[in-house]
């Protein structure tokens, strides 16, 4: 699941402070490309484009 995803990259104690923000970048975009039975195999990132251009067409 996606918090044991979030563990194995950043293990319980992890001091953010020394994160940078292109490593968390990293680890997001990671996340948001991997499909997920929940959106019928699409990933996070798939489905937002979808959407936003959904949404842009009808408006």
């Amino acid at each position: 699941n996606l918090n044991g995803q979030l563990r194995w990259e950043y293990p319980k104690g992890t001091d953010f402070n020394h994160v940078t923000d292109d490593e968390l970048r990293t680890v997001q975009d990671m996340l948001n490309a991997r499909p997920r039975v929940v959106l019928d195999g699409a990933t996070p990132s798939e489905t937002l484009d979808e959407l936003i251009t959904t949404v842009a067409l009808t408006s």
